[in-house]
C-alpha cells in the first residue's frame, strides 16, 4: 500500500519498493507469485498443489524471458509454503533445468541478485544459474575444493572461494563487470576478474552441455542490465531479505 507524506498541506504517495523499481531490469524470477508458475512450457496449466511439476516460470520483468521446460523428465517441482510461508521451486540436482529467451544482456556490467537454498552434500560440481552459452555462470563449484563458489565470464577461476553450505538459505549478489567483478553471498564478498563475456539467456539450475545441475530451492531471482548503485544493491537486498528472511 502506498504510505501519504504530508508536507504543505500535500499529501503524496510513495510507492512500495519492487525490483522494477529500478531501471534496466531484465528477468524477474518470483516463486511466491503463484500466478506465474505453470506446470506446462507453455504457461496454461497452473501449478497449484505441492510436488506439481514447474515446466514455466513467468518473467516479472515484462520483457517475456520466461523460464521453461518441455521435458517432463526434467522439470522442477512446486514446495508449497517452503520459506517464510512462501512458495520455492525444488530442482533435484539430476537434470531439472529451465532456460530462458534471450538475456537482453550485449555489454557488461550486469548484475544479478539470487535468493536460494543449496541442498547437496555430496563432491559433485554444482550449477546455480548459467549463461546459455557456457558464461555468466553463478556456480557451487566443487573443482576448487569443498563446495566453493565461483563467478564465471569468460577468465576461469577469476572470482571463487569461500564454502557453500547445504541447507543454508543464501542471498547472493553478483556483478559481472570484467576485472572489477563481485560475488556477495550473504555479506561475504569476493572480488576479482570473472571476465566480460556476455550470456545468450540463461539457465536456471543446470548447465546442459556439461551435464551438471544444482539441486537447490529457488526462491527469487533478479537480472539487471548495468551497475546498480549502492542504494539500489541495498534496496534489492532489503526486499529479499525481508521477504524470504534469508539471514
Amino acid at each position: 500500500m502506498a504510505l501519504p507524506l504530508l508536507g504543505a498541506g500535500l499529501a503524496v504517495d510513495v510507492l512500495p519498493f519492487t525490483p522494477a523499481s529500478i531501471s534496466g531490469l531484465q528477468l524477474w524470477l518470483d516463486a511466491s507469485d503463484s500466478s506465474t508458475l505453470f506446470q506446462n512450457s507453455n504457461g496454461t496449466t497452473a501449478a497449484t498443489a505441492d510436488g506439481d511439476p514447474v515446466g514455466y516460470w513467468q518473467d516479472k520483468s515484462g520483457n517475456g524471458r520466461h523460464a521453461t521446460q518441455s521435458d517432463g523428465t526434467k522439470k522442477p517441482t512446486l514446495n508449497v509454503a517452503n520459506q517464510n510461508g512462501k512458495n520455492a521451486t525444488l530442482f533435484d540436482g539430476s537434470n531439472d533445468v529451465l532456460q530462458t529467451a534471450s538475456s537482453g544482456l550485449t555489454t557488461i556490467p550486469y548484475t544479478y541478485f539470487i535468493a536460494f537454498r543449496p541442498m547437496a552434500t555430496d563432491s559433485v560440481t554444482r550449477r546455480c544459474f548459467c549463461g546459455a552459452n557456457s558464461v555468466g555462470n553463478l556456480d557451487i563449484f566443487q573443482g576448487l575444493g569443498p563446495r566453493k563458489w565461483s563467478l564465471y565470464a569468460g577468465a576461469p577461476y577469476g572470482v571463487n572461494g569461500g564454502e557453500a553450505i547445504a541447507g543454508t538459505r543464501y542471498l547472493v549478489y553478483a556483478l559481472v563487470n570484467g576485472t572489477s567483478s563481485v560475488l556477495d553471498y550473504n555479506g561475504s564478498v569476493l572480488t576479482g576478474n570473472a571476465g566480460s563475456a556476455v550470456p545468450n539467456g540463461f539457465y536456471v539450475a543446470g548447465l546442459p552441455s556439461y551435464s551438471e545441475y544444482g539441486n537447490n530451492y529457488y526462491y527469487e531471482i533478479l537480472v539487471y542490465n548495468k551497475l546498480l548503485s549502492n542504494t539500489e544493491i541495498t534496496n534489492c537486498k532489503n526486499y529479499l531479505n525481508a521477504k524470504w528472511s534469508i539471514y
